[in-house]
């Protein structure tokens, strides 16, 4: 069995972006190494990897690395020892980052009038993305949503579902597929916004007559630039993360709901989308 192939077993017990994120960083890796990552010696991976110039890139090498070493069990902990010194330069950089982005990104207050503008204006498939974000803190790959009108419907444990009951009196947020899924699982959440229940009912309406309307990320692959174009001056859904966090930085019961809904343990969400972390 090829290395390849025994990720690949491995990967068939993970979800679906733990085993994109593996694949991609594995093939980066080895096209890097121009081998085989278990038979290549940990001081070599290290050398290949701060050819890098990104420390998060760096990370991510080192991460897979140590993923491939343990499916073969074999040694990594000069893997371990190096991810870890290197977390320090990962956390100036972040805080470096933070202090350039307090200084020109927009108020929370800002992006929520930007949302209800979208829905005024009967843009609902963007004001859907909007309100998903700065209210329930989603990431990119959860608004990739199927909207079903029976739950029953909402049965593939790989998809994200929103499920629209025949009284329209809520909407049912389901997520499986999701970045944490491995650690949180399943998340739902009860949304009984009139505005909100409506947008996803014309949205629904316009799918049913394949109307463009009806699509709100028309590539998988490519949600983060669909969302990053439905956003307020482009932003995205980090900066619009942090921009929350910072609004909610004082009141720890809503920082609380952030990590509960987005699934970011909390301490996570302080040291690095605090913008004002210094």
């Amino acid at each position: 069995m090829t290395e390849i192939e025994k990720l690949e077993e491995f990967l068939a017990t993970k979800s679906k972006n733990t085993a994109t994120s593996y694949r991609r960083q594995y093939k980066i890796l080895s096209e890097l190494l121009d081998k085989d990552v278990n038979t290549t010696g940990e001081k070599i991976i290290i050398m290949a990897t701060k050819t890098l110039d990104n420390i998060n890139s760096i990370q991510a090498m080192l991460n897979i690395a140590i993923v491939v070493k343990k499916i073969y069990d074999k040694p990594h902990n000069l893997l371990i020892e190096q991810r870890d010194k290197n977390k320090a330069m990962v956390e100036i950089k972040t805080k470096v980052a933070n202090v350039e982005l307090s200084q020109k990104l927009p108020s929370y207050k800002t992006l929520v009038e930007y949302t209800n503008k979208l829905y005024d204006k009967n843009k609902f498939t963007e004001y859907v993305v909007n309100y998903l974000l700065i209210n329930y803190f989603v990431r990119n790959q959860d608004l990739l949503f199927e909207i079903v009108p029976r739950k029953k419907d909402a049965i593939d444990k790989n998809m994200n579902y929103m499920w629209l009951p025949k009284h329209g009196k809520k909407v049912e947020y389901i997520r499986n597929n999701y970045k944490t899924a491995e650690t949180y699982g399943k998340k739902t959440i009860i949304i009984t916004d009139p505005n909100f229940i409506l947008a996803i009912k014309r949205i629904n309406a316009c799918a049913k007559y394949n109307l463009d309307c009806g699509t709100i990320i028309p590539t998988d692959s490519q949600v983060g630039y669909y969302v990053k174009k439905m956003t307020y001056e482009e932003l995205g859904e980090s900066s619009y993360f942090k921009i929350a966090v910072n609004h909610f930085k004082d009141d720890l019961q809503k920082l609380k709901l952030m990590s509960k809904y987005r699934g970011t343990d909390v301490n996570t969400i302080i040291s690095k989308y605090d913008i004002k972390n210094q």
